[in-house]
């Protein structure tokens, strides 16, 4: 698997966002939610309308560790869904595929989640466009945790939403550790 960095250009999220709500406004939820949450595509699409319709807060079970994450929703992103889960029912896939096919989870209409490798299509593509020249799934979750690092500075914070063992693995991961490095050796004047 290739290395894919975070989106460290604030420009380039706004750009990404304008495209793929004119691709398709499915896309550009999935996107904001990857940015502003820091969750796993795949933990992403494995939910319902019911998980998120009308809540403050909704659970996340990270298919990695079988950890029930609560996420609180900023108005923002309540606006956002609300819109998007119009005239929806409950018991559909948040994200859904066209296709129907029992060798996935399905739903009550044999319905089932948007896979993965489609979501990255449609990041690829947009960010093609955006001019950036790497991107994955995972871009998103280090993205989040590239911006939330910048914001707070608290590494140790970002590490703990992220669910990392150390600091130093979650530095890298954001495509932080040789600026980290620098910025302290660079300070040190003895």
């Amino acid at each position: 698997m290739n290395y894919v960095p975070p989106i460290k250009e604030k420009s380039k999220i706004e750009l990404m966002k304008q495209i793929l709500i004119s691709q398709n406004y499915r896309n550009y939820v999935i996107f904001t939610l990857a940015i502003n949450y820091g969750r796993r595509i795949t933990d992403i699409l494995e939910m319902h309308v019911s998980d998120v319709r009308g809540k403050e807060y909704f659970n996340i079970i990270e298919d990695k560790t079988g950890k029930k994450i609560p996420i609180k929703v900023n108005d923002e992103v309540k606006r956002m869904l609300e819109s998007y889960c119009s005239g929806r029912n409950d018991d559909e896939w948040l994200f859904q595929s066209k296709k129907c096919s029992a060798a996935y989870s399905t739903d009550s209409k044999g319905k089932t989640p948007l896979d993965r490798i489609q979501v990255w299509r449609d990041l690829k593509t947009a960010a093609e466009k955006c001019g950036i020249e790497e991107i994955g799934t995972h871009s998103l979750r280090k993205t989040f945790g590239y911006w939330l690092y910048k914001s707070t500075n608290d590494i140790a914070l970002v590490q703990k939403v992220l669910g990392h063992r150390s600091p130093m693995d979650t530095l890298r991961y954001i495509g932080m550790e040789q600026e980290y490095i620098d910025s302290a050796t660079t300070a040190l004047c003895l």
